[in-house]
């Protein structure tokens, strides 16, 4: 693991520190958080979830796209702001 990986034995959080903000991850769930300007509106932020692939497109930047390791239960995908 790099220095910049954390993993909290006693909580089972793994956290990483991104250009675009950090991730969270336990056993069942990933935590994505992005570092927004303030004053930016849901509508300005797109998320495209799939079974192996994530998509976050902020005020016309793409921010994260990619496949997932493992697949993800679309239904149950939140995002919030």
């Amino acid at each position: 693991m790099s220095d910049d990986v954390h993993f909290d034995e006693t909580s089972g959080i793994e956290s990483m520190k991104t250009a675009w903000g950090q991730w969270y991850q336990t056993m069942e769930e990933v935590y994505v958080e992005i570092d927004l300007e303030e004053g930016t509106k849901s509508k300005e932020v797109k998320v495209e979830t799939k079974i192996k692939y994530l998509k976050v497109i902020v005020r016309g930047q793409e921010i994260i796209k990619g496949d997932l390791f493992a697949k993800v239960v679309t239904n149950e995908c939140v995002w919030s702001l």
